[in-house]
C-alpha cells in the first residue's frame, strides 16, 4: 500500500505522462478520468484514515485492558506462595513438630514413670494397711481374749 504522502506526487507524474498528444483522443476524457481516479483515491485515502484511527482506538483500549490486567495479576500473585518457599517452610515445620513430638513423648514418659511410682507406693500403702488393719485385728482379739481369760479367771477363783 502507498502511503498518502506520496500518491498526490505520483497523481503528478502521471498526469505530466497522460498530456495529451497528437494521436490522443481527447484532453477533456483524460481529465475526467484523472480526476476520477483522483477521487476515488481520496475516498480510499479517507476510509483508510477512519480505519487508522479506529485501529488507534482499538490498540489504546486494548491497552489500558492490559495495564489494568497486568494490576490485577500482581495482586492475585502477591497471594500465592513460591513452592520452594512453601517446601521450606513445610520442611521447617516437620522438623519442629518432630522437636515437640519428641518433647512431648519425653514429657509424657515422666509422667508415666511418676504415674507408675505413685501406683506402686499406693499398692505398698494398700498393702501395708491390709497388714496392719488384720495386725491391729488380731491384737484387739489378742487383747480381748486376755482380758477375757483375766476376767474369767477372776470370776473362777
Amino acid at each position: 500500500m502507498i502511503p498518502s504522502i506520496f500518491k498526490i506526487p505520483i497523481l503528478l507524474i502521471a498526469f505530466i505522462f497522460l498530456l495529451p498528444t497528437p494521436g490522443d483522443i481527447s484532453l477533456e476524457r483524460k481529465l475526467a478520468d484523472l480526476h476520477e481516479q483522483v477521487a476515488v483515491m481520496q475516498v480510499e485515502m479517507d476510509k483508510m484514515e477512519e480505519a487508522r484511527i479506529l485501529q488507534a482506538k482499538e490498540y489504546e483500549r486494548r491497552l489500558e485492558l492490559l495495564n489494568h490486567e497486568a494490576d490485577r495479576v500482581k495482586e492475585v500473585q502477591d497471594t500465592y506462595v513460591l513452592k520452594s518457599n512453601a517446601d521450606a517452610t513445610e520442611k521447617a515445620m516437620r522438623v519442629e513438630f518432630a522437636d515437640r513430638q519428641a518433647r512431648w513423648e519425653t514429657i509424657i514418659q515422666g509422667l508415666n514413670d511418676k504415674i507408675q511410682i505413685l501406683t506402686s507406693f499406693k499398692d505398698n500403702y494398700q498393702g501395708q494397711q491390709a497388714v496392719m488393719t488384720v495386725g491391729i485385728s488380731f491384737g484387739i482379739m489378742l487383747v480381748g481374749l486376755i482380758a477375757n481369760y483375766f476376767f474369767n479367771r477372776k470370776k473362777g477363783t
